[in-house]
């Protein structure tokens, strides 16, 4: 109703008759409203009708411009709710919405509008795109925005360019990703913006994570909190703070990731972002089991589970099946480790997205040590049973199994760097 009262009110049509109109057209049965009497539908016939009585009312353009400026403010609403405890309803709500933001933005495009409303809309639901793994999408989105004429300097662009560069990182184009990340700092020096500094800093520490550069990332983490810590901002310190834990876990300096990480899930709670608590208890997991500690990797597994569920995020719920492989790993059962390996395998692919470094450490050592234990063909069989599997079923599983009483589960080997 809110969208209808906002899109096609103009000429004779006043909001007052909104209201009306629908429920005549619901009557007719052209439109169809949903049970819970927020939504309507109409079916593709109808629409297509609809269309062409559009295109030939000579309002189509005036209509979509109106539809695109609706769609950007709702996104932009809805994304500081996608970090705190309405997540799962701002989730929700853009899912519903994804059509018409697509929508939106190829119209913004193909008509040539204003580049910074295009800018606006993809800045505003990339973390919707992160959290539902749809990197492809987000790429093509982000890069046509890009592509518009639009001043060199513009703070929208400086943040597009950056967020150009986060898609590049997580979907292993490290060339392209410096690229987009420097062309973002660049700007972001120019204007003096130190928070987009801090987070042009901490992808281009993934980028160089990526291509093998260690000290270049860790130069880049401690820069990004460094300007983190200046601004006072606590979720660009988590940000900071996660990444540099991250380099600190693949150097195999562990008291000082598991420090990190616990800063983290410090500010996260603090701040009431679920996926940052999640993604800081599933590093110290990371960290217990690299240590041999079972129990402690498994409470951070459960809790981190329950989280990345209830919020939706598959970021979150990839890495706890990792973590879920490493904790099998651990406690010798090496066949699981193969099946949940290959269900986070899978989910990359489909996802088109690299594994981040570090973590792609935590697992090297184990899949070896899982091959070794079964045989080249029961660990490929075990795998490719991961891979076929749906991914919310090799989820629902694992915490099935993080929650039972195992074998292993109270082995705890020491501390050991």
């Amino acid at each position: 109703m809110e969208a209808a009262e906002d899109v096609v009110v103009g000429g004779t049509v006043e909001p007052a008759d909104v209201l009306d109109l629908l429920s005549n057209l619901v009557e007719k049965s052209l439109v169809v409203a949903h049970a819970d009497g927020g939504r309507y539908d109409m079916l593709d016939t109808v629409r297509q009708y609809a269309l062409e009585q559009l295109c030939q009312s000579g309002e189509e353009v005036s209509t979509r411009e109106r539809h695109l400026a609706y769609f950007i403010s709702l996104a932009e609403r809805s994304a500081p709710r996608l970090a705190g405890s309405e997540q799962a309803v701002a989730l929700h709500r853009l899912e519903a919405e994804e059509e018409n933001v697509l929508c939106a933005h190829a119209f913004c495009v193909g008509s040539k509008c204003d580049a910074e409303q295009a800018c606006r809309l993809v800045i505003a639901v990339k973390h919707y795109l992160f959290m539902r793994g749809q990197f492809a999408l987000g790429y093509q989105l982000v890069n046509a925005s890009i592509s518009m004429d639009q001043a060199a300097d513009s703070p929208r662009r400086c943040e597009a360019l950056w967020v150009a560069g986060q898609i590049c990182s997580y979907t292993g184009r490290y060339e392209e990703a410096e690229r987009r990340l420097n062309a973002s700092l660049a700007i972001a020096v120019i204007l003096g913006d130190r928070r987009m500094m801090a987070n042009a800093e901490n992808f281009l520490a993934l980028t160089s994570l990526g291509v093998g550069n260690v000290p270049a990332a860790r130069l880049h983490c401690n820069e990004a909190l460094r300007l983190a810590r200046e601004l006072g901002s606590k979720p660009e310190i988590a940000v900071a703070a996660n990444a540099l834990a991250q380099v600190s876990r693949l150097e195999g300096d562990l008291d000082n990731a598991e420090k990190l990480y616990r800063e983290v899930v410090e500010l996260a709670t603090e701040l009431d972002i679920g996926e940052f608590i999640a993604l800081g208890m599933l590093g110290i997991a990371m960290v217990a089991i690299s240590r041999g500690s079972s129990t402690q990797g498994c409470e951070m597994l459960k809790t981190a589970l329950r989280l990345a569920i209830e919020i939706g995020s598959r970021p979150a719920e990839l890495s706890a099946l990792e973590v879920a492989a490493g904790l099998a790993a651990l406690e010798g059962d090496a066949e699981r480790f193969a099946v949940y390996f290959g269900a986070a395998q899978g989910q990359m692919l489909r996802a088109g997205i690299k594994r981040d470094p570090a973590d792609q450490a935590f697992l090297d050592p184990l899949i070896a040590r899982c091959r070794s234990a079964l045989g080249e063909t029961l660990f490929a069989s075990a795998e490719s049973t991961g891979r076929a599997m749906p991914f919310d079923q090799a989820i629902a599983d694992a915490r099935g199994w993080a929650a039972t009483d195992r074998p292993g589960a109270s082995r705890t080997d020491g501390r050991s760097s």
